[in-house]
């Protein structure tokens, strides 16, 4: 899926819009887990408060968070219980997302 994925992105334009940045963290997540075994792991979205529309290209931004979270569900896979956190919040002009 991620190769797929990558090579979308390399064969198109980049295409800044503006998207609701909670939005695209759900969608992330939820491709994140297809196919994917999380076993006991915990997963946890805290969106900030107030956050809305952000100028990103949309696909880009799915593909790191997408990367970001099937790596940190691997990298828990066997060690028994693991609790995974998404947050978002406003720093300034800038939207950090921590995973």
């Amino acid at each position: 899926m991620i190769r797929k994925l990558r090579a979308l992105v390399a064969s198109r334009k980049i295409a800044q819009e503006a998207h609701d940045i909670r939005d695209l963290i759900d969608e992330a997540c939820a491709l994140a887990f297809v196919g994917a075994s999380p076993g006991d792991i915990d997963l946890r979205v805290n969106h900030g408060e107030c956050l809305g529309k952000v100028f990103v290209d949309r696909v880009q931004i799915q593909i790191v968070l997408t990367n970001l979270i099937r790596n940190a569900v691997e990298a828990m896979q066997g060690q028994g219980a693991g609790k995974l956190t998404i947050s978002s919040e406003y720093s300034g002009r800038n939207v950090l997302i921590h995973v």
